[in-house]
């Protein structure tokens, strides 16, 4: 999958998930959201990923988070 692919998927542009990807000042849901949406990708390929190192646990978790954007993918402008 190309960026320019997640980046259509996600209505955003190449550059902001570059920034994503980056964590160059984007908002705390952006990288979650990111991960959910690549997450959801391999799944239903049936694809098993490797386990994330920092974005662990479910988003739902973490009182400092959104869930409604993280659940509704809207990317920070």
């Amino acid at each position: 999958m190309t960026i320019e692919h997640v980046a259509i998927d996600l209505n955003t542009s190449v550059q902001k998930i570059n920034q994503i990807l980056e964590l160059d000042h984007v908002s705390p849901e952006d990288p979650w959201i990111l991960k959910e949406y690549l997450s959801n990708k391999l799944q239903s390929q049936g694809i098993i990923g490797y386990p994330y190192s920092k974005l662990v646990g479910d988003f739902r978790d973490y009182w400092f988070l959104d869930t409604k954007k993280i659940a509704n993918q809207q990317l920070s402008k």
